[in-house]
């Protein structure tokens, strides 16, 4: 199985994303369709690694890494 590591960063900025549909939207269902569609991703990220555009794609570096949008 391949390997996925979410930052805490990440983690953080999902939270805030939540938070900020939740209250400041006025829109609490709506936050959580938001989130679970983001994690929705990252698992058929890790799943199919191949689907995500390569990191090489944005930055200069040589890697197998790959990234969503």
């Amino acid at each position: 199985m391949n390997k996925l590591h979410i930052s805490d960063d990440a983690r953080q900025d999902l939270v805030e994303i939540k938070q900020y549909i939740a209250e400041d939207l006025d829109s609490p269902s709506a936050a959580a369709q938001t989130v679970k569609g983001i994690l929705k991703g990252i698992t058929r990220l890790k799943e199919q690694s191949g689907i995500g555009a390569p990191l090489s794609s944005i930055v200069p570096v040589e890697s197998e890494y790959r990234f969503l949008v």
